[in-house]
């Protein structure tokens, strides 16, 4: 109900209603994780994210009768995963147009079968539906599954929770990031993290900080509400960010903040380490020029073009960057 891009996938029954033939696009396809990677898989545990929502609220399972759009706003709505609903679809092959599918069970997913044991996961290839109904008692989940206590065995129960959990909090390459980050950053100790975003989305850009124990409280917890907050949007100029980022830990101007993160040598200063941890959901773009091919000019044993484990003949990469701040002495004054 919250998409952004305004067209969803047609059922294969409600296809055949129109008059579309088998394989029908191969559209059950999007309800398997074989295919579509960001989708349910019976075999993994699906865990909320650490941490708590804008209410201060710790996030818990979420309810298989109003799972929520985005965790971190559960005011904006929720969905029913055990009842049946409708939903518009755009589907224009055969002459298909837009029409609406009733009917929909949204607890499913498709098991598929290598037919032709080819590898690839085909459109005409075999495959069966589960919908998780309490009907249905039992279900295959993983030997790995920790929700499930006679894994690989899963009650309806654990079934239902577990692909609640997965609509709430994985559905989407954002919300899959966020689990990611947050993990990370709710078990750090004895090191200090920050947090920027492409374009400042939502007003997020987090200077670093140390990390105390608790996720609920300190710079932790607000480092974790920002991660949170942000909502994607904009083009992707991951070199430019990279760059800033280099530039940051440089004690350089910057676009971020005006702050210098580096420690004094009374400090460790000498031996710090620091890590600039990139996350995207596609390609870069937008211009960018201006540390040419620093992984293949040939000044460090890294770059070399004929001995060199990192070197290529291409300029102003997202690698030229990332090598750029490798390799070069950031605080040549400590």
């Amino acid at each position: 109900p919250d998409n952004d891009y305004f067209w969803t996938v047609a059922t294969e029954q409600s296809l055949q209603s129109r008059g579309i033939a088998a394989p029908y696009g191969g559209v059950w396809r999007a309800w398997n994780s074989d295919y579509n990677l960001l989708y349910y898989d019976p075999s993994i545990t699906y865990t909320p994210w650490p941490g708590e929502d804008i209410n201060g609220n710790l996030y818990t399972d979420a309810n298989p009768a109003a799972a929520p759009y985005n965790p971190y706003t559960p005011t904006v709505g929720s969905q029913n995963m055990t009842a049946t609903t409708s939903y518009s679809t755009d589907y224009c092959a055969g002459g298909g147009g837009s029409f609406t599918v009733n009917n929909f069970y949204p607890a499913r997913y498709n098991v598929w079968n290598d037919t032709d044991a080819d590898g690839n996961v085909d459109a005409s290839d075999a495959h069966v539906l589960v919908e998780i109904r309490s009907s249905t008692p039992l279900y295959t989940g993983d030997i790995n599954r920790r929700d499930c206590a006679a894994a690989p065995v899963c009650t309806y129960a654990e079934e239902i929770q577990n692909f609640a959990n997965w609509f709430s909090y994985y559905r989407k390459r954002e919300y899959v990031a966020k689990a990611g980050y947050g993990q990370v950053m709710a078990g750090a100790s004895n090191s200090r993290m920050g947090l920027v975003t492409l374009h400042n989305n939502a007003s997020v850009n987090t200077a670093m900080s140390s990390m105390n124990d608790d996720p609920r409280a300190g710079a932790k917890r607000s480092l974790l509400q920002s991660l949170y907050k942000f909502q994607a949007s904009g083009g992707t100029p991951l070199r430019s960010a990279v760059d800033n980022a280099g530039k940051y830990l440089s004690c350089k101007s910057n676009s971020y903040f005006s702050s210098c993160p580096a420690l004094p040598a009374t400090s460790g200063g000498e031996c710090q380490q620091n890590f600039t941890l990139l996350m995207t959901d596609g390609y870069y773009n937008g211009g960018f020029g201006g540390v040419g091919n620093a992984d293949g000019n040939n000044d460090t044993v890294w770059d070399s073009d004929s001995a060199g484990p990192y070197g290529d003949s291409k300029s102003n990469t997202l690698a030229d960057i990332a090598m750029e701040y490798y390799e070069n002495d950031i605080r040549p004054g400590v």
